[in-house]
């Protein structure tokens, strides 16, 4: 893990995952990008403002469609993210990272974008966003970058990157397309893991 940003009002961290790890989640990519699996954006949340719809792109809330962590390898490397190191680095940011430390919530989606896909500035009903990309080398694609419009940042989407903000910050990805021509659910597109945190009251989860 390095972190590479120099602002405390969002987080990059490349190199985040080991080999080891990586080719876990890789294993069980591959396993889950398939149209009977993929749902199409419509109903994976967060898509629609005042009707209209936002993203274009194929995604699975993996708690929903696992039930039990245990049974994921992306759900059970993705708890680095909120690992005792991660939290140290938090201690640097500004102060919504510090919540991190205290979230008694966490969901994770997994989206998948190929050729024309994208997402539209919004922002998430959470209390931290964690993005977390990765594709096949070489790159089979440009954009897929993540503008953060409010505070005029624009982080290239690059292999095995962590990026980490505030949920109530507006943001979008760039358009998608593909270098080369392909099959839809190939593979070779742009994958972003999201893990969003929460503090529910008790009683309340």
């Amino acid at each position: 893990m390095k972190v590479t940003s120099n602002s405390k009002l969002y987080l990059v961290v490349d190199d985040f995952f080991n080999e080891a790890e990586q080719k876990e989640i890789w294993k069980e990519l591959e396993f889950l990008t398939d149209p009977s699996k993929l749902l199409p954006p419509e109903k994976t949340g967060t898509a629609f403002v005042n009707d209209e719809l936002l993203k274009k792109n194929q995604a699975i809330f993996l708690d929903t469609f696992y039930g039990k962590r245990e049974h994921s390898r992306i759900l059970n490397n993705c708890m680095k993210m909120l690992s005792p190191e991660m939290f140290s680095i938090f201690d640097d940011m500004d102060g919504e990272f510090k919540y991190a430390e205290g979230s008694n919530l966490d969901r994770t989606l997994l989206s998948y974008y190929e050729d024309t896909d994208y997402y539209k500035p919004h922002t998430d009903d959470a209390i931290l966003t964690f993005l977390y990309w990765c594709y096949k080398e070489p790159k089979a694609f440009g954009g897929g970058d993540l503008l953060l419009p409010e505070i005029d940042a624009d982080i290239e989407v690059k292999n095995n990157r962590l990026v980490v903000f505030p949920s109530y910050r507006l943001h979008s990805v760039t358009p998608v397309s593909m270098n080369i021509k392909n099959e839809p659910f190939s593979t070779f597109g742009r994958y972003c893991i999201t893990k969003f945190l929460f503090i529910i009251p008790p009683n309340t989860k």
